[in-house]
């Protein structure tokens, strides 16, 4: 039976689910009980799960601050008792936020400001995201430079803060180091990869330690093959360009270094 010009869905015993049509479907949770939802105008009652359909935006609505939360599988949030899945978007009032799980879960910076996006599903006007339990992971695109901030295993990108972050990656990246602040890059046994912070960056281009009189170090555990470059406190290792740093220190092992095509000098 389709039934039209209908405001309410009731489920009398037990508990129902709803599957979206093959448009843009709009679900409203603003002050909604537990297992209550607003569906394109239809309100439902004992709902446990919502499936939607084909549409190119199906979206989750709010007008409160809300803390989304990702579930193991891929594009699938709980919220209130009811579990979304296959949504595009998921808009909260600011200052929302957006909560990990104890898996390893992957996220990615969006151009827009306090956007983010997870396995598909775009979420609007966060603040925060924890990745909580996990290896978790943000990528970036081509060329991303990813800013220190001083605080281990966090990354602040287009207004968010990525907190219990282990991994950043993005193809061709950049670490911009702190001005003013020693910053300690340990390279990692795989090429164009270190850790600062708690975090593995991985395919990287360049390193910049910043500005300031302060001692910004590179650090590795085995012998490394260091290449001067030409400009004052730049070297090459691993395939990282590092700049604005005063340190190379090898722990373990013994190291060589090769000069760079201008006139250096070695002082001892």
């Amino acid at each position: 039976i389709t039934f039209s010009g209908v405001e309410q869905a009731n489920t009398m015993m037990g508990t129902s689910t709803i599957t979206g049509s093959n448009t843009n479907d709009s679900f409203n949770v603003t002050g909604q009980a537990a297992n209550t939802i607003d569906a394109n105008g239809v309100a439902f009652n004992n709902i446990t799960s919502v499936t939607a359909g084909s549409g190119a935006a199906d979206t989750i609505v709010s007008t409160e601050v809300e803390a989304w939360q990702l579930t193991t599988d891929a594009n699938q949030i709980v919220h209130d008792g009811i579990t979304y899945t296959g949504l595009e978007q998921a808009n909260g009032a600011a200052t929302s936020s957006v909560l990990g799980t104890a898996a390893d879960d992957t996220f990615s910076v969006h151009a827009d400001a306090n956007k983010i996006e997870q396995a598909g599903l775009v979420f609007s006007n966060i603040d925060v995201v924890d990745g909580l339990g996990g290896d978790d992971t943000l990528t970036a695109g081509t060329d991303h430079t990813w800013t220190l901030d001083g605080i281990d295993n966090e990354l602040t990108e287009s207004g968010v803060a990525f907190q219990n972050i282990e991994i950043a990656a993005a193809t061709d990246a950049n670490v911009q180091g702190r001005d003013n602040v020693a910053d300690s890059f340990a390279l990692s046994t795989a090429s164009n990869e270190i850790e600062v912070e708690g975090i593995t960056f991985t395919t990287l281009d360049s390193v910049d330690g910043g500005s300031g009189a302060v001692l910004d170090a590179i650090d590795s555990d085995v012998s490394q093959s260091w290449a001067l470059n030409s400009a004052t406190d730049s070297v090459d290792a691993k395939g990282i360009t590092f700049s604005g740093v005063e340190q190379a220190n090898t722990t373990t092992g013994t190291s060589t270094i090769t000069g760079s095509n201008t006139n250096d000098s070695f002082n001892v």
